[in-house]
């Protein structure tokens, strides 16, 4: 399978058995290696999983024979394979929305950077979506008094999720002092420009 974006296998049907395949991981995708070569008719599932972060995002299938060589192969193309399934496409489309960003999660609660190996760092994580070019994304930190006390990244980037560690410091590596803080993040899109905001406490 080559896809457009990250997919895990998850499970293969042959008729109603599962099947144990070997799986190799690929650049593109994954290799799914057959226990024994398909000659019947029967329906085969497969089954991945993805996160979708751009529109248009492709999933295409490949059928090969090892007896031909690697490079004999043929594409699966769309169409009604099973009648329980309305879909017959090989791409997905997000929302009709004009969100930018999605999924936000922080790592703690509080932030309490005092060295003892528990909530030291504040862990960022978001999706930014529906970025094929690339676009500004912003992560600062501001205490409560609209004071900038770090910015964490001011970049461009493209639609993929997105990582960052806050250590409790602010511009000039001093720690800041026990309060609520604010995390913004921001992206800049080609119509329009989404913030979040989310408190973090910090103590000590």
């Amino acid at each position: 399978m080559n896809a457009t974006a990250p997919v895990d296998f998850t499970g293969l049907m042959r008729g109603n058995e599962p099947v144990d395949a070997q799986i190799t991981p690929t650049e593109q995708g994954f290799v799914i290696d057959l226990p024994s070569t398909v000659r019947s008719p029967e329906l085969i599932e497969l089954s991945f999983r993805s996160t979708i972060y751009q529109n248009q995002t492709r999933f295409d299938l490949f059928l090969g024979n090892k007896d031909l060589g690697n490079n004999v192969r043929q594409l699966v193309e769309k169409g009604d394979a099973n009648a329980d399934v309305s879909s017959e496409s090989v791409s997905v489309q997000l929302p009709i929305n004009g969100l930018l960003l999605a999924n936000i999660a922080l790592s703690t609660s509080v932030l309490t950077p005092n060295n003892d190996g528990v909530g030291d760092e504040l862990f960022i994580e978001f999706d930014a979506l529906k970025l094929v070019t690339p676009r500004p994304i912003v992560v600062q930190i501001y205490n409560l008094a609209g004071r900038k006390m770090r910015e964490l990244t001011h970049a461009n980037g493209l639609a993929r999720r997105y990582n960052f560690t806050w250590d409790g410091r602010d511009e000039n590596n001093t720690m800041v002092p026990p309060g609520t803080y604010l995390v913004q993040i921001e992206i800049e899109g080609d119509s329009r420009t989404e913030t979040a905001q989310r408190i973090v406490p910090v103590a000590y």
